[in-house]
């Protein structure tokens, strides 16, 4: 059983790895950078943005979002740590994903869902 547990958890580990590594090696594209730019101007304009991004073109989510990549860059004022922000909160998914799957129906379904959600989405597609 722990050889298991651990050999599933490991994976996860590479998977939630692997995300943050190509996340600072890409950097992002247009929904990251517009957001960067919001929480740069939130720290060195002094913007107060009262609406946050759009989720699927259709909702407008609160700022909440802009603050939270907006807090590093008052310890290190530098695009980069927004950036990586959103990195980090991105490679969440992965492990999140393995626990929730695992308390609904166990480690292989938690083990799915987070290799699902590393496989590329639709929008990688329509690029090609």
């Amino acid at each position: 059983m722990n050889a298991r547990m651990s050999w599933h958890a490991a994976l996860v580990a590479a998977i939630t790895l692997g995300y943050i590594g190509f996340g600072v090696f890409v950097g992002g594209g247009y929904d990251p950078g517009r957001d960067v730019a919001e929480a740069f101007a939130i720290v060195h304009d002094g913007a107060r943005p009262l609406l946050g991004p759009v989720f699927a073109g259709h909702v407008r989510f609160g700022p909440l979002w802009f603050w939270l990549m907006a807090l590093p860059m008052f310890v290190a004022p530098t695009w980069f740590a927004a950036a990586m922000t959103a990195v980090l909160v991105g490679a969440l998914q992965f492990p999140l994903a393995y626990a929730a799957g695992k308390r609904l129906g166990g480690r292989q379904l938690g083990l799915l869902w987070a290799v699902a959600l590393a496989m590329p989405g639709w929008a990688s597609f329509e690029t090609v």
